[in-house]
């Protein structure tokens, strides 16, 4: 990217478990040699230190406001900007944000990920490009026993199954009906994913999944 150049900015929302990381890796695969840098919301989780009254097994972290929003506004801006940000890491293991930040300077396309992206305007609207994937929600379920499980190495969170399925069914599923499944209509383009691999589903189905978004007149990159 040279510097009169601005990055463009995709946005990609769902359910939890619906395969935004998948099609966001494999979106930035296919855009090369243009470069790409994914950010996950995740990132953007509220410290619970600084939370009054906070109790982990009530703590509702699928709503809106368990996230940064201001702090992510400002490095949208930023990037829009040309300017690098100090991205927060997340410790899903303790809820708590860390000491260590990475710098992340602006790239050909920022792709952001997660399950509230699109649901508030001020951050949606800041990006050049929405995309909201519709997955089958027991898919999604499982992908989430799966995912939560494994250890924070390997790209899990390190939780027990039970206490996943226990907050899927007092929170997670409430919330995505109140918070998430409502941006798909305001994205602007919906993927209806088909897949059934509770795993990583094969790369010619995400490619196929894809295809609607380089038909899109709002793909210009």
């Amino acid at each position: 990217m040279t510097g009169t150049q601005k990055p463009f900015l995709v946005g990609i929302s769902g359910g939890s478990g619906s395969g935004k990381t998948t099609l966001a890796e494999r979106l930035a695969a296919r855009l090369a040699p243009r470069h790409s840098t994914i950010i996950s919301e995740d990132r953007y989780y509220k410290d619970t230190r600084g939370l009054k009254n906070y109790d982990p097994r009530t703590y509702n972290f699928d709503v809106v406001d368990s996230r940064d929003y201001d702090l992510l506004e400002i490095h949208l801006h930023d990037l829009k900007s040309g300017n690098a940000i100090n991205a927060p890491r997340y410790s899903f293991a303790t809820h708590t944000r860390l000491e260590e930040t990475d710098q992340i300077s602006p790239t050909d396309v920022m792709i952001f990920e997660g399950i509230h992206v699109l649901s508030t305007d001020r951050i949606r609207d800041l990006f050049d490009l929405t995309i909201y994937v519709d997955t089958p929600d027991d898919i999604r379920f499982l992908r989430r026993i799966l995912r939560d499980t494994k250890p924070e190495s390997e790209g899990g969170r390190s939780r027990d199954w039970r206490g996943v399925v226990e907050q899927y069914l007092t929170t997670v599923r409430k919330s995505h009906a109140e918070f998430t499944a409502p941006a798909r209509e305001k994205a602007d383009i919906v993927l209806l994913d088909e897949c059934t691999d509770v795993e990583k589903p094969a790369q010619d189905m995400v490619d196929k999944l894809l295809e609607p978004v380089f038909k899109s007149p709002k793909y210009r990159i």
